[in-house]
């Protein structure tokens, strides 16, 4: 039981660095577009 609730909490903090990446990543892609337009 131990072991599967640690591997489950492993697995829900690499999907919400996961996730913070491509918010991160989506949300720099018009300033990066804006710089090598500009």
């Amino acid at each position: 039981m131990m072991s599967i609730g640690m591997a489950d909490n492993i697995g829900s903090m690499i999907l919400s660095v996961l996730f913070s990446g491509i918010i991160i990543w989506y949300l720099s892609k018009p300033a990066i577009k804006e710089v090598f337009e500009g």
